[in-house]
């Protein structure tokens, strides 16, 4: 179809606006998707930050729970061991204070008993004893006040025969002229000075304390002494 020559130019022209539009249009569209894609991934970006900083803030939480979950448990064993240290020692503190105290009323009673005439036969077994173990064939012999009434020529006699009988020889005893004994029992001392046997009663105490505690214990407690 022939153009018209005036009409020519109207018609480039017309031509040239609309590739320019819809060029102009194309460039829209995909800056528009271009931005909608930032966009999107800028949103998935924030996303995942969001969720990373929210795993890293659980994951700490956890870990600082962990960590004062074993504090306490580290603080409530040590209360734990503390408290039973200390009723260990209160414990053990009660019980040798009984021992103590049972203790010394042993020896009271046993201090009332030199008042019976049964007691000669008790004070003759601690002679006898310390006889034996002092091992020498001349001694002197001393003891409280109270018991020295009862160590006359017979006692010390009928004394040296029951060491005989045990110990195969023959033992002399003789009344020490020392000052006596402040607490009950006796003490056998070598002629020649050298050896002694303590056998009071404190201190025979002393060196049969385990067993004493031991039956005191089992009476007790039915536990062994510690």
């Amino acid at each position: 179809m022939p153009v018209i020559p005036e009409y020519e130019g109207l018609i480039y022209m017309h031509s040239s606006d609309d590739g320019k539009s819809k060029l102009i249009s194309e460039i829209d569209k995909d800056a528009r998707q271009e931005a909608e894609k930032i966009v999107s991934e800028a949103r998935t970006l924030v996303e995942e930050r969001r969720k990373y900083t929210g795993d890293q803030i659980a994951a700490i939480l956890k870990e600082a729970r962990e960590k004062a979950r074993v504090q306490a448990d580290a603080i409530t064993n040590k209360i734990l061991s503390r408290a039973d240290i200390e009723i260990r020692r209160i414990d053990l503190q009660a019980r040798n204070k009984m021992l103590t105290d049972i203790m010394h009323m042993v020896e009271t009673e046993l201090r009332e008993q030199i008042k019976k005439p049964e007691y000669t036969n008790v004070l003759k077994q601690l002679i006898v004893e310390a006889g034996v173990g002092l091992g020498s064939e001349a001694v002197w012999v001393t003891s409280s006040a109270e018991e020295k009434l009862f160590l006359d020529k017979d006692f010390l006699s009928a004394a040296e025969k029951e060491l005989a009988a045990l110990s195969g020889q023959k033992i002399s005893l003789s009344l020490s002229e020392t000052p006596p004994l402040l607490q009950q029992g006796v003490v056998l001392t070598a002629k020649t000075g050298r050896l002694a046997f303590n056998n009071q009663i404190k201190t025979r105490m002393l060196r049969k304390q385990h067993e004493i505690q031991k039956l005191i214990y089992d009476t007790l407690f039915g536990t062994n002494a510690p």
